[in-house]
């Protein structure tokens, strides 16, 4: 608890600890939960920084001004309230902590906070809807974290407006069904499959992120209609300075593809990397990646090492076993791309 700090190790308890099972505790998976604890605090101050939301409460506006991503995050903070509630009603404190963690870090910091830097210097309604939604958002997962982190919340919370004198005897979530948004839902999570399609192209050819991306994307119907509809997440969050939308495109030469949705993507690589030495890198990768996957699937292959290793032992080379297997695939696909 000195060390890494006293919600770090109740959070990690309450995550790692499934009924019935038996943990090996150590700093390093402490340290990753202390990891979380600082994202919080940094969301805090990146919100409070840029939306100052610690001024007066400024309350949600109708839903039908409410951007998709607004009504995005405000119907998965609805799910998430559920289901948090419903393990907690069965003892199944990590399954509790682990939707709150997953929700927090996936995808309000990493999704929806990326959406608000472009509506900082945006449209003014724009803005006072993001603070909105932030406030709300914020306040409530600080109540729906606090038995698990109780210092960190109540911290922060005193800082937000609020209602009481502490969090501890604040009102623990309870879901407003009313805010549930399937359709936000459906449409955010293909638009986040998209930027991520493109966003994995980026990486697998090691394109630098100041690089603008031109993609071809073979489309039809209502996926062409999404496309367009929320283009600009998909320009900004994925770097793009144009797009080509057409369901009779054909796939341009040297171009890195993905498939999903019944749809294609295409990057055109030619002018954003050397070809050859692109390919030489990729090969030699993808070989010392084998040679790994080689490597661990004969160790988890003896008895020895299954019936004598500890189980978080066991789980973390599983892990990283299924990790290189994915970038194995990566890599063939980005191999396929350029030959």
């Amino acid at each position: 608890m000195d060390q890494l700090g006293t919600d770090a190790l109740r959070f990690t308890l309450a995550a790692l600890a499934g009924q019935g099972r038996d943990i090996r505790l150590s700093e390093e998976r402490i340290q990753g939960y202390r990891n979380f604890m600082n994202k919080i605090w940094n969301a805090f101050r990146y919100c409070e920084l840029n939306f100052s939301l610690t001024g007066e409460r400024v309350p949600l506006a109708e839903r039908s001004t409410l951007d998709l991503a607004d009504r995005w995050i405000l119907s998965r903070l609805q799910r998430v309230i559920a289901v948090t509630r419903h393990a907690l009603e069965e003892y199944r404190f990590n399954d509790a902590a682990n939707e709150i963690y997953q929700f927090f870090w996936h995808e309000f910091c990493d999704w929806y906070l990326e959406i608000t830097k472009l509506r900082v210097i945006g449209a003014e309604h724009g803005r006072v809807n993001a603070q909105a939604v932030l406030l709300q958002v914020f306040e409530t997962s600080l109540r729906l974290m606090h038995p698990f982190i109780p210092f960190l919340t109540e911290e922060l919370w005193q800082q937000l407006p609020h209602q009481g004198e502490t969090v501890v005897r604040a009102p623990y979530p309870t879901a407003a069904h009313e805010w549930t948004d399937q359709e936000a839902e459906q449409e955010m999570t293909f638009v986040m499959k998209v930027i991520s399609a493109l966003r994995n192209i980026r990486s697998a050819f090691k394109i630098p992120n100041a690089t603008k991306l031109r993609p071809h994307i073979k489309a039809a119907g209502d996926h062409a209609k999404l496309i367009q509809r929320h283009h600009s997440y998909i320009m900004s969050l994925a770097n793009i300075s144009e797009m080509i939308i057409d369901q009779e495109l054909a796939r341009p030469e040297l171009s890195a593809t993905a498939i999903l949705d019944e749809m294609e993507i295409y990057v055109p690589l030619e002018g954003l990397i050397d070809i050859e030495v692109e390919r030489t890198r990729l090969t030699r990768e993808l070989k010392r990646i084998q040679e790994d996957v080689v490597r661990l699937e004969e160790e988890l292959a003896q008895r020895d090492f299954l019936e004598k290793a500890p189980e978080d032992v066991i789980e973390k080379e599983q892990a990283k076993h299924q990790g290189l297997r994915e970038r194995e695939g990566k890599l063939i696909q980005a191999l396929e791309s350029i030959q």
